[in-house]
Protein backbone atom coordinates (compact mmCIF):
# COMPACT_ATOMS: atom_id res chain seq x y z
CA UNK A 1 0.00 0.00 0.00
CA UNK A 2 1.65 3.43 -0.82
CA UNK A 3 1.23 6.23 1.88
CA UNK A 4 1.03 9.27 0.46
CA UNK A 5 1.63 12.34 3.03
CA UNK A 6 -0.70 15.76 2.45
CA UNK A 7 -0.65 18.78 4.33
CA UNK A 8 -4.77 19.03 3.73
CA UNK A 9 -7.37 17.16 1.54
CA UNK A 10 -9.23 18.76 -1.30
CA UNK A 11 -11.88 17.42 -3.70
CA UNK A 12 -9.41 18.28 -6.32
CA UNK A 13 -6.54 16.46 -4.77
CA UNK A 14 -8.70 13.24 -4.17
CA UNK A 15 -9.65 13.30 -7.98
CA UNK A 16 -6.26 13.60 -9.06
CA UNK A 17 -4.37 10.70 -7.05
CA UNK A 18 -7.60 8.29 -7.62
CA UNK A 19 -6.77 9.23 -11.48
CA UNK A 20 -3.45 8.70 -11.58
CA UNK A 21 -2.61 5.94 -9.02
CA UNK A 22 -6.18 4.10 -8.62
CA UNK A 23 -7.26 4.17 -12.45
CA UNK A 24 -3.83 4.33 -14.74
CA UNK A 25 -1.35 3.31 -12.42
CA UNK A 26 -3.76 0.26 -10.33
CA UNK A 27 -1.24 0.96 -6.99
CA UNK A 28 -3.49 0.43 -4.16
CA UNK A 29 -2.93 3.68 -1.80
CA UNK A 30 -4.00 5.88 1.05
CA UNK A 31 -3.71 9.44 2.38
CA UNK A 32 -2.58 10.80 5.77
CA UNK A 33 -2.01 14.22 7.47
CA UNK A 34 -0.39 12.65 10.26
CA UNK A 35 3.45 13.35 9.79
CA UNK A 36 4.46 10.93 12.85
CA UNK A 37 2.40 8.49 10.79
CA UNK A 38 4.23 9.26 7.79
CA UNK A 39 7.40 9.23 8.89
CA UNK A 40 7.13 5.64 10.33
CA UNK A 41 6.02 4.52 7.69
CA UNK A 42 8.33 1.79 6.22
CA UNK A 43 6.85 0.99 3.03
CA UNK A 44 6.19 2.78 -0.29
CA UNK A 45 5.81 6.09 0.05
CA UNK A 46 5.62 9.87 -1.00
CA UNK A 47 5.10 13.40 0.54
CA UNK A 48 3.14 15.82 -1.40
CA UNK A 49 3.24 19.46 0.53
CA UNK A 50 5.32 22.51 1.61
CA UNK A 51 7.94 20.46 3.28
CA UNK A 52 10.13 17.63 3.34
CA UNK A 53 10.77 15.60 6.09
CA UNK A 54 14.11 13.69 5.55
CA UNK A 55 15.27 12.10 1.83
CA UNK A 56 11.51 10.49 1.11
CA UNK A 57 9.88 11.40 -2.71
CA UNK A 58 9.02 14.66 -2.40
CA UNK A 59 6.91 16.68 -4.39
CA UNK A 60 6.26 20.19 -3.75
CA UNK A 61 2.81 21.36 -3.42
CA UNK A 62 1.42 24.42 -5.46
CA UNK A 63 -1.76 25.79 -4.67
CA UNK A 64 -4.29 24.63 -7.48
CA UNK A 65 -5.36 21.20 -5.92
CA UNK A 66 -6.24 23.62 -2.85
CA UNK A 67 -8.02 26.15 -4.21
CA UNK A 68 -12.07 26.70 -4.74
CA UNK A 69 -12.15 29.26 -7.64
CA UNK A 70 -11.85 29.35 -11.56
CA UNK A 71 -9.17 32.13 -12.40
CA UNK A 72 -5.98 32.51 -14.44
CA UNK A 73 -2.96 30.70 -13.44
CA UNK A 74 0.46 31.72 -13.57
CA UNK A 75 1.69 29.28 -16.24
CA UNK A 76 5.41 30.01 -15.67
CA UNK A 77 7.16 27.25 -17.77
CA UNK A 78 9.63 23.99 -16.96
CA UNK A 79 11.33 22.13 -19.55
CA UNK A 80 11.18 18.18 -18.30
CA UNK A 81 12.09 15.13 -20.89
CA UNK A 82 12.29 18.00 -23.66
CA UNK A 83 8.32 18.32 -22.51
CA UNK A 84 7.31 22.56 -21.99
CA UNK A 85 5.47 21.74 -18.90
CA UNK A 86 4.30 24.68 -16.39
CA UNK A 87 3.67 24.97 -12.21
CA UNK A 88 7.41 24.81 -11.73
CA UNK A 89 8.89 23.67 -8.17
CA UNK A 90 12.54 23.69 -7.49
CA UNK A 91 13.99 21.93 -4.57
CA UNK A 92 11.17 18.78 -5.35
CA UNK A 93 11.82 15.33 -6.69
CA UNK A 94 10.57 16.44 -10.35
CA UNK A 95 11.00 20.34 -11.23
CA UNK A 96 7.27 20.56 -11.52
CA UNK A 97 4.11 19.97 -9.70
CA UNK A 98 2.61 16.10 -10.89
CA UNK A 99 -0.56 16.59 -9.62
CA UNK A 100 -1.36 20.13 -10.26
CA UNK A 101 0.00 19.52 -13.72
CA UNK A 102 -2.42 16.34 -14.41
CA UNK A 103 -5.59 18.27 -13.08
CA UNK A 104 -4.64 21.38 -14.99
CA UNK A 105 -5.11 19.25 -17.98
CA UNK A 106 -7.49 16.37 -16.81
CA UNK A 107 -10.59 19.05 -15.83
CA UNK A 108 -10.01 21.05 -18.44
CA UNK A 109 -9.23 24.07 -16.12
CA UNK A 110 -8.61 26.17 -19.74
CA UNK A 111 -11.47 25.74 -21.17
CA UNK A 112 -13.24 27.42 -18.49
CA UNK A 113 -10.55 30.14 -18.04
CA UNK A 114 -10.62 31.21 -21.69
CA UNK A 115 -14.65 30.16 -22.60
CA UNK A 116 -14.67 32.99 -25.32
CA UNK A 117 -11.72 31.18 -27.62
CA UNK A 118 -14.16 29.19 -29.38
CA UNK A 119 -15.21 28.77 -33.34
CA UNK A 120 -18.61 29.30 -34.81
CA UNK A 121 -19.20 26.25 -33.77
CA UNK A 122 -18.52 27.11 -29.76
CA UNK A 123 -16.12 24.71 -29.69
CA UNK A 124 -13.09 25.35 -27.68
CA UNK A 125 -9.69 26.55 -29.82
CA UNK A 126 -6.76 24.15 -30.21
CA UNK A 127 -4.77 26.78 -30.75
CA UNK A 128 -5.46 28.58 -27.59
CA UNK A 129 -4.76 25.26 -25.63
CA UNK A 130 -1.88 24.81 -23.11
CA UNK A 131 -0.78 21.31 -25.17
CA UNK A 132 -1.03 23.45 -28.77
CA UNK A 133 1.46 26.13 -27.57
CA UNK A 134 3.76 24.41 -25.44
CA UNK A 135 3.97 21.41 -28.09
CA UNK A 136 2.70 18.08 -26.59
CA UNK A 137 -0.22 17.97 -28.12
CA UNK A 138 0.98 14.61 -29.79
CA UNK A 139 1.85 13.75 -26.36
CA UNK A 140 -0.50 11.82 -23.55
CA UNK A 141 1.45 13.88 -20.59
CA UNK A 142 -0.63 13.12 -17.77
CA UNK A 143 0.49 9.10 -18.54
CA UNK A 144 4.06 9.88 -19.07
CA UNK A 145 3.85 11.58 -15.97
CA UNK A 146 2.10 8.85 -13.90
CA UNK A 147 4.84 6.40 -15.38
CA UNK A 148 7.35 8.70 -13.66
CA UNK A 149 6.04 8.72 -10.75
CA UNK A 150 5.71 4.89 -10.80
CA UNK A 151 9.23 4.59 -12.17
CA UNK A 152 10.81 6.41 -9.12
CA UNK A 153 8.69 4.65 -6.29
CA UNK A 154 9.90 1.52 -8.24
CA UNK A 155 13.41 2.33 -8.05
CA UNK A 156 13.22 3.31 -4.21
CA UNK A 157 10.49 0.34 -3.23
CA UNK A 158 11.16 -3.05 -4.85
CA UNK A 159 7.71 -4.26 -2.86
CA UNK A 160 5.83 -1.79 -4.86
CA UNK A 161 3.11 -3.29 -6.24
CA UNK A 162 2.80 -3.32 -10.20
CA UNK A 163 -0.42 -3.87 -12.21
CA UNK A 164 0.65 -2.60 -15.68
CA UNK A 165 -2.75 -1.42 -17.49
CA UNK A 166 -3.68 -3.55 -21.02
CA UNK A 167 -3.52 -1.30 -24.54
CA UNK A 168 -7.56 -1.24 -25.59
CA UNK A 169 -8.50 -0.65 -29.01
CA UNK A 170 -12.42 -0.02 -29.99
CA UNK A 171 -13.34 1.88 -33.57
CA UNK A 172 -16.08 3.67 -33.05
CA UNK A 173 -18.34 5.04 -36.13
CA UNK A 174 -20.32 8.05 -36.53
CA UNK A 175 -23.35 7.18 -38.77
CA UNK A 176 -23.88 10.97 -40.09
CA UNK A 177 -25.69 9.59 -43.34
CA UNK A 178 -25.84 5.79 -42.57
CA UNK A 179 -27.47 5.98 -45.97
CA UNK A 180 -26.95 7.47 -49.24
CA UNK A 181 -30.46 6.96 -50.71
CA UNK A 182 -32.25 5.02 -48.57
CA UNK A 183 -33.92 5.98 -44.99
CA UNK A 184 -35.21 9.26 -46.12
CA UNK A 185 -39.22 10.93 -46.45
CA UNK A 186 -40.53 11.32 -49.78
CA UNK A 187 -39.90 15.25 -49.86
CA UNK A 188 -36.16 14.21 -48.97
CA UNK A 189 -35.88 12.16 -51.87
CA UNK A 190 -38.11 14.27 -54.26
CA UNK A 191 -35.74 17.52 -53.07
CA UNK A 192 -32.46 15.71 -53.58
CA UNK A 193 -33.85 14.28 -56.93
CA UNK A 194 -34.51 17.66 -58.27
CA UNK A 195 -30.76 18.73 -57.21
CA UNK A 196 -29.28 16.00 -58.78
CA UNK A 197 -30.92 17.13 -62.25
CA UNK A 198 -30.04 20.61 -61.97
CA UNK A 199 -26.75 19.86 -61.65
CA UNK A 200 -26.48 16.96 -64.57
CA UNK A 201 -25.66 14.25 -62.05
CA UNK A 202 -27.94 12.16 -64.73
CA UNK A 203 -25.73 9.06 -63.69
CA UNK A 204 -26.13 9.20 -59.43
CA UNK A 205 -29.96 9.92 -60.03
CA UNK A 206 -30.43 6.76 -62.13
CA UNK A 207 -28.07 5.34 -58.81
CA UNK A 208 -30.45 6.23 -56.54
CA UNK A 209 -34.17 5.33 -58.19
CA UNK A 210 -32.08 2.08 -58.92
CA UNK A 211 -31.82 1.64 -54.85
CA UNK A 212 -35.03 2.90 -53.85
CA UNK A 213 -36.14 0.48 -56.05
CA UNK A 214 -34.45 -2.49 -54.86
CA UNK A 215 -32.70 -3.01 -57.83
CA UNK A 216 -29.43 -2.02 -56.30
CA UNK A 217 -27.74 -1.64 -52.80
CA UNK A 218 -26.89 1.46 -51.27
CA UNK A 219 -23.23 3.13 -51.51
CA UNK A 220 -23.11 3.61 -47.88
CA UNK A 221 -24.64 0.21 -47.05
CA UNK A 222 -21.05 -1.19 -45.76
CA UNK A 223 -22.29 -2.92 -42.63
CA UNK A 224 -22.36 -6.63 -43.49
CA UNK A 225 -18.17 -5.44 -44.87
CA UNK A 226 -17.27 -3.85 -41.50
CA UNK A 227 -18.57 -6.49 -39.21
CA UNK A 228 -17.06 -9.14 -41.14
CA UNK A 229 -13.74 -7.67 -41.06
CA UNK A 230 -13.75 -6.39 -37.24
CA UNK A 231 -14.77 -9.97 -36.26
CA UNK A 232 -12.35 -11.38 -38.11
CA UNK A 233 -9.65 -9.71 -36.11
CA UNK A 234 -12.08 -9.91 -32.54
CA UNK A 235 -12.49 -6.05 -32.30
CA UNK A 236 -14.95 -4.40 -30.85
CA UNK A 237 -16.85 -1.46 -31.55
CA UNK A 238 -19.21 1.12 -31.50
CA UNK A 239 -21.66 2.86 -33.87
CA UNK A 240 -23.03 6.41 -32.54
CA UNK A 241 -26.68 6.87 -34.11
CA UNK A 242 -28.34 9.68 -34.58
CA UNK A 243 -32.07 10.28 -34.51
CA UNK A 244 -32.38 13.63 -34.23
CA UNK A 245 -35.18 16.16 -36.56
CA UNK A 246 -33.26 16.97 -40.22
CA UNK A 247 -31.56 20.16 -40.13
CA UNK A 248 -29.03 22.25 -41.58
CA UNK A 249 -26.01 20.19 -39.29
CA UNK A 250 -28.51 17.17 -39.15
CA UNK A 251 -28.41 15.30 -42.82
CA UNK A 252 -29.21 11.56 -40.62
CA UNK A 253 -31.60 9.44 -41.92
CA UNK A 254 -35.11 9.66 -40.52
CA UNK A 255 -35.81 7.05 -36.95
CA UNK A 256 -39.40 6.83 -38.00
CA UNK A 257 -38.00 4.64 -41.42
CA UNK A 258 -38.15 1.07 -41.07
CA UNK A 259 -34.93 0.43 -43.14
CA UNK A 260 -33.08 2.74 -40.72
CA UNK A 261 -34.47 0.89 -37.62
CA UNK A 262 -33.77 -2.83 -38.49
CA UNK A 263 -29.84 -1.33 -39.54
CA UNK A 264 -30.26 0.48 -35.59
CA UNK A 265 -31.03 -3.33 -34.64
CA UNK A 266 -29.00 -5.18 -36.42
CA UNK A 267 -25.87 -3.22 -35.46
CA UNK A 268 -26.86 -3.42 -31.36
CA UNK A 269 -26.91 -7.36 -32.39
CA UNK A 270 -22.95 -6.89 -33.42
CA UNK A 271 -21.89 -4.33 -31.58
CA UNK A 272 -22.46 -1.52 -29.34
CA UNK A 273 -24.67 1.04 -30.50
CA UNK A 274 -24.77 5.01 -28.29
CA UNK A 275 -26.05 8.01 -29.15
CA UNK A 276 -25.04 11.18 -31.60
CA UNK A 277 -26.80 13.93 -30.33
CA UNK A 278 -28.17 16.50 -32.93
CA UNK A 279 -26.19 19.69 -33.21
CA UNK A 280 -29.82 21.11 -32.26
CA UNK A 281 -29.81 19.57 -29.01
CA UNK A 282 -26.88 22.24 -27.66
CA UNK A 283 -29.28 24.76 -27.94
CA UNK A 284 -32.52 23.25 -27.39
CA UNK A 285 -31.91 21.35 -24.46
CA UNK A 286 -34.84 19.17 -24.17
CA UNK A 287 -34.36 17.25 -27.53
CA UNK A 288 -31.43 15.39 -25.79
CA UNK A 289 -33.48 13.50 -23.75
CA UNK A 290 -35.92 13.14 -26.45
CA UNK A 291 -33.32 11.52 -28.95
CA UNK A 292 -32.26 9.23 -26.23
CA UNK A 293 -35.63 7.78 -25.81
CA UNK A 294 -35.96 7.23 -29.54
CA UNK A 295 -33.00 5.07 -29.78
CA UNK A 296 -34.21 3.57 -26.50
CA UNK A 297 -37.45 2.37 -28.04
CA UNK A 298 -35.86 1.33 -31.47
CA UNK A 299 -32.62 -0.52 -30.00
CA UNK A 300 -35.23 -2.07 -26.70
CA UNK A 301 -32.30 -0.53 -24.79
CA UNK A 302 -31.50 2.95 -23.47
CA UNK A 303 -28.32 4.12 -24.47
CA UNK A 304 -25.37 4.61 -22.32
CA UNK A 305 -22.45 5.94 -24.51
CA UNK A 306 -22.15 9.09 -26.52
CA UNK A 307 -20.10 11.24 -28.58
CA UNK A 308 -21.43 14.72 -29.59
CA UNK A 309 -22.04 15.50 -33.56
CA UNK A 310 -19.52 17.87 -35.01
CA UNK A 311 -17.70 17.66 -31.17
CA UNK A 312 -19.93 20.61 -29.54
CA UNK A 313 -18.53 20.13 -26.13
CA UNK A 314 -19.44 23.64 -23.83
CA UNK A 315 -17.85 22.14 -20.27
CA UNK A 316 -19.61 22.31 -17.99
CA UNK A 317 -22.85 21.47 -19.66
CA UNK A 318 -23.00 19.66 -21.95
CA UNK A 319 -21.65 16.65 -19.66
CA UNK A 320 -23.37 17.80 -16.71
CA UNK A 321 -26.62 17.39 -19.38
CA UNK A 322 -25.70 14.08 -20.76
CA UNK A 323 -25.08 12.90 -17.17
CA UNK A 324 -28.94 13.90 -16.31
CA UNK A 325 -30.01 11.74 -19.79
CA UNK A 326 -28.14 8.88 -18.35
CA UNK A 327 -25.30 8.62 -20.16
CA UNK A 328 -22.01 6.99 -18.26
CA UNK A 329 -19.56 7.15 -21.31
CA UNK A 330 -18.73 10.55 -23.98
CA UNK A 331 -16.39 9.75 -26.46
CA UNK A 332 -16.03 13.64 -27.78
CA UNK A 333 -13.22 14.49 -25.86
CA UNK A 334 -11.27 15.66 -28.88
CA UNK A 335 -10.51 18.40 -31.72
CA UNK A 336 -12.15 18.34 -34.58
CA UNK A 337 -9.65 20.43 -36.89
CA UNK A 338 -6.54 18.96 -35.59
CA UNK A 339 -5.31 14.90 -33.98
CA UNK A 340 -3.80 15.14 -30.46
CA UNK A 341 -4.78 14.58 -27.19
CA UNK A 342 -6.93 17.69 -25.86
CA UNK A 343 -6.64 16.20 -22.32
CA UNK A 344 -3.07 14.87 -22.68
CA UNK A 345 -4.06 11.66 -21.67
CA UNK A 346 -4.61 8.53 -23.80
CA UNK A 347 -7.01 6.78 -20.49
CA UNK A 348 -10.31 7.12 -20.00
CA UNK A 349 -11.21 9.40 -16.89
CA UNK A 350 -14.08 10.60 -15.08
CA UNK A 351 -15.64 14.26 -15.23
CA UNK A 352 -14.77 16.71 -12.82
CA UNK A 353 -17.05 19.38 -12.52
CA UNK A 354 -15.19 22.44 -11.57
CA UNK A 355 -17.78 24.46 -10.94
CA UNK A 356 -19.26 22.31 -8.49
CA UNK A 357 -15.98 20.95 -7.58
CA UNK A 358 -16.95 17.14 -8.02
CA UNK A 359 -16.43 14.40 -9.39
CA UNK A 360 -18.66 12.75 -11.69
CA UNK A 361 -20.04 9.23 -12.78
CA UNK A 362 -19.51 10.28 -16.55
CA UNK A 363 -16.28 8.05 -17.74
CA UNK A 364 -14.55 9.89 -20.80
CA UNK A 365 -12.91 8.85 -23.70
CA UNK A 366 -9.96 10.38 -25.40
CA UNK A 367 -10.64 11.01 -29.07
CA UNK A 368 -7.30 11.47 -30.68
CA UNK A 369 -7.86 10.62 -34.28
CA UNK A 370 -10.95 11.27 -36.43
CA UNK A 371 -10.97 9.85 -40.18
CA UNK A 372 -12.44 13.68 -41.13
CA UNK A 373 -9.63 15.37 -39.81
CA UNK A 374 -6.52 13.82 -41.24
CA UNK A 375 -8.94 14.00 -44.54
CA UNK A 376 -10.66 17.68 -44.34
CA UNK A 377 -8.41 19.53 -42.82
CA UNK A 378 -5.21 17.96 -42.93
CA UNK A 379 -5.56 17.02 -46.65
CA UNK A 380 -3.80 13.85 -45.55
CA UNK A 381 -2.83 10.88 -48.16
CA UNK A 382 -3.28 7.20 -47.63
CA UNK A 383 0.24 6.98 -46.72
CA UNK A 384 0.03 10.38 -43.87
CA UNK A 385 -2.66 8.83 -42.69
CA UNK A 386 -1.21 5.41 -42.13
CA UNK A 387 1.52 6.86 -40.85
CA UNK A 388 -0.54 8.94 -38.31
CA UNK A 389 -2.76 6.32 -37.02
CA UNK A 390 0.10 3.72 -36.50
CA UNK A 391 1.58 6.54 -34.19
CA UNK A 392 -0.69 7.34 -31.96
CA UNK A 393 -1.95 3.65 -31.97
CA UNK A 394 1.93 2.98 -30.70
CA UNK A 395 2.15 5.94 -28.09
CA UNK A 396 -1.29 4.64 -26.46
CA UNK A 397 -0.28 0.96 -26.16
CA UNK A 398 2.92 2.22 -24.80
CA UNK A 399 1.32 3.35 -22.03
CA UNK A 400 -1.60 0.74 -21.83
CA UNK A 401 -4.21 3.52 -22.60
CA UNK A 402 -7.45 3.21 -24.86
CA UNK A 403 -7.23 4.01 -28.74
CA UNK A 404 -10.82 4.60 -29.85
CA UNK A 405 -10.29 6.45 -33.26
CA UNK A 406 -13.79 7.63 -35.31
CA UNK A 407 -14.42 6.94 -38.45
CA UNK A 408 -17.65 7.56 -40.87
CA UNK A 409 -19.29 4.59 -43.30
CA UNK A 410 -20.22 7.09 -45.83
CA UNK A 411 -16.17 8.09 -46.01
CA UNK A 412 -15.00 4.05 -46.28
CA UNK A 413 -17.76 3.34 -48.86
CA UNK A 414 -16.82 6.52 -50.91
CA UNK A 415 -13.00 5.41 -51.03
CA UNK A 416 -12.25 1.40 -52.01
CA UNK A 417 -8.22 2.36 -51.41
CA UNK A 418 -9.21 3.85 -47.95
CA UNK A 419 -11.38 0.62 -47.42
CA UNK A 420 -7.86 -1.17 -48.07
CA UNK A 421 -6.17 1.24 -45.94
CA UNK A 422 -8.76 0.91 -43.28
CA UNK A 423 -8.54 -2.86 -43.33
CA UNK A 424 -4.84 -3.19 -42.41
CA UNK A 425 -5.05 -0.15 -39.72
CA UNK A 426 -7.83 -2.42 -38.08
CA UNK A 427 -4.82 -5.80 -37.85
CA UNK A 428 -2.27 -3.83 -37.22
CA UNK A 429 -3.86 -2.27 -33.90
CA UNK A 430 -5.23 -6.20 -33.48
CA UNK A 431 -1.89 -7.02 -33.41
CA UNK A 432 -1.15 -4.57 -30.69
Amino acid sequence: MLLIYTEQSSPRLQYIFQILFGEILKIPYSTTQNAVEFIDYSEPKLNYSSHAFDDELFFAATPLLFETDIKEQRMENVTWKGIKLFFPTPHSTLPFDPFAVAFYLLSRYEEYVFRLDVDEYDRFLYTKSIAYKNGFLDIPVVNVIAHAIQDLLAKRFSQLPLAPSEFKFVPTFDLDIAFKYKARPLWRNLLGSARLLLRGKVSELKEKYRVLCRSAHDPYDIYEWLNNLLKAHQLPAIYFIPVGKYGHLDKNCSPNRNNYKQLIQHLKNTATVGIHPSYRSNFQYTLLNNEVDTLARICKQKPTQSRQHFLCLTLPNTYARLVLAGITDDYSMGYSQTTGFRASTCSPFSFYNLPLEKTTSLKIHPLCLMDSTLMDYKHANHEEFTRTFTHYCDVIAQYGGEFCPNFHNNRLAENTDFQHIFSELMAYAAEK
